[in-house]
């Protein structure tokens, strides 16, 4: 499977060093929890607001912004969204066949799926992946893309 970022200078250390990624990771978390907590005591019911509600709509624009652009964390789920997708862009049926069966092993969708999923149908319903297909035809076998 390709990491994009594997090569860079600082982001490339936290696919090499898991622990220190993860640490990383629920310190922001951590961070992002407490900055809602002190939003919370400005906007809080029954008392003089001292955040307006476009200063606070301008504030939630700011912090799901990049997570929009971020890839998910601590899920693999998203490959086996993308690789059912990718199932029946080709023509199979994903209500028939898993990952490895219709895509092989070999394939960057099915490698990035879970060993004990790659095997199983897809459980998604027809407009999802309708939605996957077209997210599979603008990104291809782009994983991060997708």
């Amino acid at each position: 499977m390709f990491n994009p970022v594997f090569r860079l200078p600082v982001l490339g250390l936290f696919t090499r060093m898991p622990t220190v990624a993860l640490a990383v990771s629920f310190t922001g978390m951590f961070m992002i929890v407490l900055a809602w907590l002190a939003l919370g005591r400005l906007v809080r019911p029954g008392r003089i607001r001292l955040i307006s509600v476009p200063q606070l709509a301008r504030t939630l624009v700011m912090w799901t912004t990049p997570l929009v652009f971020s890839v998910p964390m601590f899920s693999r789920d998203v490959y086996s969204y993308l690789a059912q997708s990718e199932i029946a862009a080709r023509g199979f049926d994903p209500y028939s066949y898993g990952p490895a069966q219709a895509l092989g092993n070999d394939d960057p969708l099915t490698r990035g799926v879970p060993t004990m999923w790659r095997d199983t149908p897809s459980p998604y319903g027809p407009l999802f992946i309708t939605i996957g297909k077209a997210i599979n035809w603008l990104t291809g076998n782009h994983v991060v893309a997708g």
